[in-house]
């Protein structure tokens, strides 16, 4: 190839880059569109769906908040005994075990009658809390811990 093709070539090139930057910086696609309600949960630590009430539940601090989709707003809180971490719901839809980062716990709440019911363990080496839960699909509900150490 000469010189003058070259450059024709590179020419060429810039053109179709700089159309192409034209095209999606001034294209109505191209800004960006968000579907959907903001939550104000502030400081959250994690969320489940309860499908069967329509309720997201959101761990906070020593609350579980309670926030109804249909209508757009919170209602009464769970509180626990401890600094809540994960959480998750159970297959049936009747349960919730919410972890405690403060000690080594979970807290289950049956959802039918809304009370609460901690479950403490053992300590291993050095553990100071649990930091997460999920159900497996035949209800038992797994953990991880919190260590407090390096490592």
């Amino acid at each position: 190839m000469t010189t003058h093709q070259l450059t024709r070539i590179r020419i060429v090139r810039t053109l179709l880059c700089v159309a192409f930057l034209i095209a999606v910086l001034f294209s109505p696609t191209s800004q960006a569109h968000a579907e959907g309600t903001f939550i104000p949960a502030i400081a959250r630590f994690d969320m489940v769906y309860d499908s069967q009430r329509d309720l997201l539940y959101i761990t906070r601090g020593s609350s579980v908040l309670r926030y109804h989709l249909g209508s757009d707003s919170f209602i009464e809180s769970f509180h626990i005994n401890g600094r809540a971490g994960g959480i998750d719901i159970s297959p049936d839809g009747n349960t919730l075990v919410v972890a405690d980062q403060t000690s080594v716990r979970v807290h289950v709440i049956d959802l039918q009658t809304e009370q609460i019911t901690p479950i403490s363990f053992p300590p291993a080496f050095r553990e100071t809390g649990i930091y997460t839960v999920a159900f497996s699909n035949d209800g038992a509900v797994l953990s991880t811990s919190l260590f407090s150490g390096s490592g």
